[in-house]
């Protein structure tokens, strides 16, 4: 409970010290400001589509944020730039809770079939691992071979 415990727990990435004794009345209303300075963020995703199945607003997913409007990624105030194509990617990545497979990736990018031996769904996926590591540094999309790809968030 020393003042130095308090400052090297909040510099390694605590969000809140509670020293010993507490009241219970107090650790509970912490509970509840940490709850809602985090809703929203790591495993929930949080994103509205209008009627036309197009996002407008911001959408959070862990600590990502994605940028309709402007087509950026913002990772802790970092921000990236995506081309039309990758942010589409990331957008349905983001949007989709469940592995994502390439056919579907390919019907988001074209409105025709296109087909499937085409590598460009891997490139696009490497570029937004590219970008997102420089803000991030790791991999926040995982293969599932033969399967498509997912966004994931380690556990904190």
């Amino acid at each position: 409970g020393t003042e130095r415990d308090k400052i090297e727990a909040l510099d390694l990435g605590a969000d809140d010290y509670v020293p010993k004794p507490f009241l219970p009345g107090e650790l509970l209303a912490r509970i509840r400001a940490a709850l809602r300075r985090h809703s929203g963020q790591v495993g929930e995703r949080s994103s509205q589509a209008n009627t036309d199945g197009e996002y407008r607003d911001p959408i959070r997913v862990g600590p990502l944020t994605l940028d309709p409007l402007h087509r950026s990624v913002e990772i802790g105030g970092r921000k990236a730039t995506l081309s039309d194509a990758e942010f589409k990617v990331l957008l349905m990545l983001a949007t989709n809770e469940d592995v994502v497979d390439k056919s579907s990736l390919l019907k988001t990018l074209y409105d025709a079939e296109v087909l499937e031996e085409t590598r460009i769904v891997e490139v696009y996926i490497s570029n937004i691992r590219r970008k997102l590591r420089d803000l991030h540094d790791m991999d926040l999309i995982m293969n599932f071979r033969g399967r498509g790809w997912k966004l994931v968030f380690p556990a904190d």
